[in-house]
């Protein structure tokens, strides 16, 4: 199965196993934004970093809850699960005991109301494995910005500044939805087009960077990258950028709130 593959309409996100279950989309936001946080948590403890082993298991995390609900699995167990698997895969593993002391110590109450176990995470691999179809690779948001920055004519102050803060933005999408609504490339691109914008003149040759930049990229196409550059342009004017996340998957901000 192909990156592609993993792309869904707004429609589908509106109509995920947790929301046929009766969670609101606040709700379902919210145990989203619980387990990524879980993740980046217990995985800073462990000293992996977000490129790209922490952000790889977020994906799998926002993947698997397109297949059951939040009341099936709770998002502590599947974090730990993501977590687990994304180390083996980008080649930074971790011991279970480990990933499972350090959950237990971070998150005492979830941890001991799920009952969750070293066994009961391994067990939740294979259903975890089963899920994404053995479809484990997950490009890389952060290769992408260090290959399109180049081909911008900045100074090295400028790059530096550019890329510092768009790692961060990328590291703060994964706490939404995008990576399920556009592919990892567009993402990448639209994040660093936005930063640009922000930190430069943008009547620095901008427009004609970014047009020919759009031309030299094979995966996103061309139409789907102005949707969503038009998209940012709209959500960052009006709400900035956590506020813009929100909207796209249509949650009012005020309403979010982060638990344990």
């Amino acid at each position: 199965m192909s990156e592609h593959n993993w792309i869904y309409e707004e429609e589908q996100l509106k109509n995920t196993p947790s929301r046929r279950q009766g969670l609101s989309a606040v709700e379902e936001h919210e145990r989203r934004i619980n387990g990524v946080k879980a993740i980046m948590d217990i995985g800073t403890k462990l000293n992996l970093l977000a490129n790209p082993t922490l952000y790889t298991a977020t994906v799998y995390f926002h993947r698997f809850y397109m297949f059951y609900s939040f009341e099936d699995y709770n998002y502590l167990l599947t974090a730990l699960g993501c977590l687990f698997l994304a180390g083996k895969v980008e080649e930074t593993p971790k011991k279970i005991k480990d990933i499972t002391f350090v959950a237990k110590d971070l998150y005492v109450k979830p941890y001991a109301l799920h009952n969750i176990t070293s066994e009961g995470v391994i067990n939740f691999e294979k259903i975890l494995l089963r899920t994404l179809k053995f479809d484990l690779k997950v490009e890389n948001p952060y290769d992408y910005l260090l290959q399109y920055i180049k081909i911008f004519k900045l100074s090295r102050e400028e790059t530096h500044e550019i890329v510092q803060t768009a790692w961060t933005f990328i590291n703060d999408s994964a706490y939404t939805t995008l990576v399920l609504l556009w592919e990892i490339p567009i993402i990448s691109l639209d994040i660093m087009d936005y930063v640009k914008d922000e930190i430069i003149d943008p009547l620095k040759q901008f427009s004609k960077d970014s047009i020919r930049l759009v031309r030299r990229c094979t995966k996103p196409d061309q139409k789907e990258y102005q949707k969503i550059a038009i998209a940012t342009a709209i959500g960052f004017a009006i709400m900035g950028f956590i506020g813009f996340f929100v909207k796209l998957i249509h949650i009012p901000i005020n309403n979010i709130i982060v638990g344990a």
